[in-house]
């Protein structure tokens, strides 16, 4: 496998990658800011959405959403080559 088959975007990865982007963003929070009086913290390494019980506005940081993609489709690529590797044993 060369690596334009390895980062090439197919239907697998679009599907799991959004499998694995939404559970874990929603179901996990990350590193950064977070609310000491509650409130909904979204993003998984990085915390990307935040809302607290106080403020009455949203927080969305750009380069944390960014990085959280990037890192959860880099998760999808390595299971699906782990995946493939797997299945030809």
């Amino acid at each position: 496998m060369d690596w334009r088959e390895f980062f090439k975007v197919d239907i697998k990865k679009i599907l799991l990658f959004i499998l694995l982007f939404g559970l874990f963003s929603l179901l996990l929070t990350g590193r950064g800011t977070t609310c000491i009086e509650g409130g909904l913290v979204i993003g998984f390494p990085i915390s990307f959405f935040l809302k607290c019980n106080d403020f009455t506005k949203n927080i969305f940081e750009t380069l944390s959403f960014i990085i959280d993609i990037v890192f959860w489709y880099a998760v999808t690529i390595i299971l699906i080559y782990l995946y493939k590797i797997i299945r030809k044993k």
